[in-house]
């Protein structure tokens, strides 16, 4: 269940950001517009992004083993590759935010 949740929610921070940092976008987006956009970039690949949720599966369970030491290197690793995967969709489905 919340590795279904996590898959379906992973892309809101890095929409958030996109639309703060952006000139032409309105900064002011509502929560319901950004978990459209989140839901769109999301939906044609659910299988995918609930495999690359699991593929972290393993670097989780190490970093409980070690006592939490093990986050120290497994959230970061987790949230670089995430950003990547939202800049590879965001590109593919032409969501593209113009930078100063």
């Amino acid at each position: 269940m919340f590795v279904k949740y996590l898959a379906d929610h992973i892309f809101i921070p890095y929409i958030i950001a996109d639309r703060y940092n952006s000139k032409t976008v309105d900064k002011a987006a509502s929560s319901d517009e950004i978990l459209a956009l989140n839901k769109r970039l999301v939906e044609y690949d659910r299988f995918k992004m609930i495999k690359f949720v699991l593929s972290f599966s393993g670097w989780f369970i190490l970093s409980v083993v070690t006592l939490g030491a093990g986050f120290i290197f497994s959230v970061p690793y987790f949230n670089e590759a995430a950003a990547v995967l939202y800049v590879e969709k965001r590109e593919k489905y032409n969501y593209i935010v113009e930078r100063d």
